[in-house]
């Protein structure tokens, strides 16, 4: 017996990868074209697993995702207020081009933070609250 027939159709597939090349977030994108999130994950997933259909998708995503890095680096190189391409550029592929800040706290003199917690004093003053009341 066969499933339903695969949500992944031609007009379906250039709508979404159209969406891709326009750099809009990948639910937006699916929401957009009628598919929740996981759809479309699913979908990279069975390519990966070298399904025909969802290979040639797979593929032709990985192109659409190049496309919209590219164009968005063309104009970051050539428009002068760089500042919307970068943030865009930043929030849709983090991994690749968003900020690298590391933060790291230290005690005294660089060594380990202390944590010292007097679990009996803190016992002691929950009971004097309560008594309060």
């Amino acid at each position: 017996m066969a499933g339903r027939p695969s949500k992944l159709t031609p007009e379906r597939e250039e709508k979404l990868l159209n969406f891709i090349r326009m750099g809009l977030p990948i639910i937006r994108a699916c929401q957009a074209c009628g598919i929740h999130v996981d759809t479309y994950y699913e979908w990279i997933k069975k390519g990966e697993d070298g399904k025909e259909i969802y290979s040639e998708f797979s593929d032709a995503l990985r192109e659409a995702e190049a496309s919209a890095q590219a164009v968005l680096v063309q104009k970051l190189q050539t428009e002068g207020s760089s500042t919307s391409w970068q943030f865009i550029l930043d929030r849709r592929w983090p991994d690749e081009w968003g900020r690298r800040d590391r933060h790291e706290h230290s005690g005294p003199d660089g060594g380990p933070v202390e944590h010292i917690h007097d679990v009996k004093q803190a016992t002691i003053d929950a009971l004097k609250k309560l008594d309060a009341l």
